[in-house]
């Protein structure tokens, strides 16, 4: 999920909240209350299964219609009209002053929010999850709510009448060809600042921008709050491999691949645990990988060299183009590769490969330079 900036004007209303419910009860308090005002048993019936109020998760109007008998248009009918009488009737003060709070807070956020944003900055207290299905319900009974009716498109998000949908689209489309242009994801600064270069977007406080943000399905956070594509294996990882990508991100240097497997487990991306064996095989496997020591693996993009520690030495000297003393060699191998000096030493003294010029001084042979 998305994780949520905050602002001191955020948390006064949710002080005011907290108060407000402190004195009238919890949200699904409050909601069941105003259930039990329709009229029938099967409005009410109707209103719980459909949003999971009955501590069941929430169900279809398929489902619904088969445990009573009649079609999903049936049951569509009953649940809008109990929405209707509901937000016609008004039947009890607290309703109305719980759905006027929601309405204040999408007003903080200039009329549009995602429904997880609102669910998060409604109270300090962490809500329970009938009372967040209570709000949800709460947001469908108040005719100055709507919702954000394209799943392929955005997160659940609802807003207010006068709220500047089109800005979320135009900041979708621009943050989209400024991170294909990045390639990798980038930071909250960043994201800030990729923004603030767009003149219209400038004139946007940042808060509402972390509120945009929010929305669009195409951009989302990594487990480090980093943002970038949601098809990025960085941000979403598909594999074993992927999760050893950022595990090792996460822990910044190289690993032993029976250290990998165990950070990969606490990333907790999944419910599926990593075994040693698979690690190491898609270690082996994967060019974003490189071997450095013996069982010791690092990112490649940390700019490690594939290949053997005479790969390496080899790779020096052609740089070099001159004869390089020994401690020189040794040095700038274990740069790139965990080994004994004894094991560098040993390398260099492969005389198919190596001239040795007078005592430490070391040079490729003719036939090893192409």
């Amino acid at each position: 999920m998305k994780k949520i900036q905050k602002s001191a004007k955020k948390r006064t209303r949710k002080t005011d909240n907290d108060d407000f419910l402190k004195k009238y009860g919890s949200p699904f308090e409050i909601v069941m209350e105003t259930i039990q005002k329709l009229p029938n048993s099967r409005m009410q019936d109707v209103l719980l299964k459909r949003f999971g109020l009955n501590d069941t998760s929430a169900k279809t109007l398929e489902a619904i219609g088969r445990e009573m008998g009649v079609t999903r248009e049936r049951i569509r009918q009953i649940e809008n009209e109990a929405l209707k009488r509901i937000i016609r009737d008004k039947y009890i003060k607290e309703m109305q002053e719980l759905t006027g709070r929601l309405y204040n807070l999408l007003v903080d956020y200039q009329g549009i929010a995602s429904e997880a944003r609102i669910l998060n900055e409604f109270s300090h207290k962490k809500l329970k999850e009938a009372d967040k299905k209570a709000l949800v319900l709460a947001l469908k009974l108040d005719d100055n709510f709507y919702f954000l009716n394209k799943p392929l498109e955005y997160e659940r998000a609802w807003y207010l009448k006068d709220a500047r949908i089109e800005l979320v689209q135009k900041l979708k489309d621009w943050l989209i060809k400024k991170l294909k242009q990045e390639k990798n994801p980038i930071s909250h600064r960043e994201i800030l600042d990729i923004l603030n270069n767009n003149l219209e977007f400038k004139k946007i406080p940042n808060p509402i921008l972390y509120t945009y943000i929010d929305i669009p399905k195409a951009i989302q956070q990594d487990i480090f709050g980093n943002w970038g594509m949601y098809n990025w294996p960085e941000i979403k990882p598909r594999g074993v491999r992927d999760k050893i990508y950022l595990a090792l991100e996460k822990v910044g240097h190289p690993l032993h691949f029976s250290e990998i497997a165990k950070e990969v487990n606490k990333l907790k991306i999944d419910d599926k645990i990593a075994r040693t064996s698979t690690i190491h095989n898609e270690l082996i496997k994967d060019p974003r990988f490189v071997l450095i020591g013996r069982g010791i693996y690092a990112l490649k993009k940390w700019e490690y060299q594939p290949g053997t520690v005479t790969d390496i030495l080899i790779n020096i000297l052609k740089k070099s183009g001159k004869p390089m003393d020994e401690d020189f060699l040794v040095k700038e191998t274990l740069k790139q590769r965990q080994v004994k000096p004894a094991t560098i030493i040993l390398n260099l003294h492969r005389a198919d490969i190596f001239d040795r010029d007078g005592e430490d001084f070391y040079s490729l042979k003719e036939t090893a330079k192409n």
